[in-house]
């Protein structure tokens, strides 16, 4: 596909001026232990709808300081109370206990999804991926979420009865995920107004439809604390798409948005343009959010899976964002306090990864970043799939949980 230019007004901001001193809100806090235990042993810990990895009775180290959400699940039992939340001190350990009884009535679930491999969540806990089978949950109505990468996320409600097995079997809808990457500056007098143009777009759209990646580059003011946090990577997409303007919003790696006029009605009509092109490839991210991890070990997985043959130049990239930056003092000239979908870092680099796979192939691709201490809220992993020779962008995928 030939990018698309959409170009209505040209504004070139290059002037300097001292920036102010602005502090990041500081995520560093201390970490203790929490010591789980129930009347019947064995049961799988789940710590704010994460799977912890752990049985009853278990240790879980490393958890920040704060108050977290403990969940138990074991077949054909029941917990008492269903859930704990537990207020972790620093270098403390804490303890709770849970009192699991035998559930009178129990049934099993089958779940099955085409193409399989999908992650089940039953009453919120991810307990593995299709084909699954479930036993002994309690007879009941219980909610069902399958997700799966670049497919449409199911929800119901499932009756399971009492010794009979429930069979679910899903036919996920394929879709693609439109990557709006968009560039600003703290020095920048219309990237406000943009900034939260494009958020409101991103939001209107969904987290199932289109993910955000927001750079800074050094122009037209060189102290942005967003661009010096990660220069490399930031200098890296600047010179790929050889930026010339501040803002511009890039969709998909070919339409490419120039104008901060109108902003908002000329980015939907380019994410429309892109959500009906069908995808060739498909990317599923595994281990990253359905498990619980210690504070800075962001490690998962990508998976690709080809529909159609690669073209020659393809390429992998997977970037770390911070969904949402807030300074107490605004450290550019144009105010600007709060900024969404940061780049803090790409694995292994922006240059990103090769990939050249045939119809019906698959790869898996591992991550890991490195933790810095000014990353200070939440953080997203985006993977996409990138041809070099033309820009466009096959399919994306993050690490968002759509509503």
């Amino acid at each position: 596909m030939r990018p698309i230019y959409l170009l209505f007004v040209l504004p070139i901001f290059f002037f300097t001026c001292t920036t102010k001193d602005g502090n990041i809100l500081s995520f560093q806090s201390g970490t203790g232990s929490l010591e789980v235990t129930s009347t019947v042993p064995g049961a799988r810990v789940f710590v704010d709808y994460r799977d912890s990895g752990k049985r009853t009775p278990a240790v879980i180290e490393n958890l920040p300081e704060g108050e977290h959400v403990v969940h138990l699940f074991l077949s054909k039992h029941e917990a008492s109370p269903e859930s704990l939340i537990v207020n972790i001190r620093q270098n403390e350990l804490s303890a709770i206990d849970f009192e699991l009884t035998k559930s009178p009535t129990v049934g099993n679930m089958i779940v099955t999804s085409h193409p399989d491999s999908a992650l089940v969540y039953v009453n919120r806990l991810p307990l593995g991926r299709t084909p699954l089978t479930i036993e002994g949950l309690a007879v009941g109505i219980h909610h069902l979420r399958v997700i799966k990468g670049n497919y449409a996320t199911v929800e119901q409600m499932v009756q399971v009865t009492s010794d009979q097995v429930t069979e679910v079997e899903l036919n996920l809808q394929l879709y693609r995920q439109v990557l709006v990457e968009h560039f600003s500056n703290t020095d920048c007098t219309p990237c406000p107004a943009a900034d939260a143009a494009i958020e409101e777009v991103l939001r209107a759209f969904g987290a199932d439809s289109v993910a955000g990646i927001s750079y800074h580059p050094n122009f037209p003011g060189s102290e942005d604390p967003m661009f010096l946090a990660a220069e490399q990577d930031n200098l890296a997409r600047m010179n790929y798409y050889r930026l010339l303007a501040i803002p511009t919003v890039i969709v998909d790696g070919v339409i490419t948005i120039l104008s901060p006029n109108n902003l908002a009605t000329l980015l939907t009509n380019a994410i429309e343009t892109r959500i009906p092109e069908p995808p060739i490839a498909t990317l599923d991210l595994r281990g990253f959010r359905e498990v619980l991890h210690p504070p800075g070990d962001l490690r998962g997985t990508v998976v690709v899976e080809a529909l159609e043959s690669f073209p020659e130049d393809v390429v992998l990239r997977i970037a770390l964002i911070e969904k949402e930056i807030e300074f107490e003092v605004a450290p550019g000239i144009n105010g600007q306090k709060r900024f969404t979908d940061v780049m803090r870092d790409f694995y292994p680099d922006a240059g990103g990864t090769p990939v050249q796979l045939a119809t019906g192939e698959s790869a898996r691709f591992d991550f890991a970043f490195d933790p810095q201490p000014e990353w200070s809220g939440e953080l997203v992993v985006v993977a996409f799939l990138q041809v070099n020779s033309t820009k466009e962008i096959l399919n994306c995928i993050w690490s968002v949980l759509p509503e």
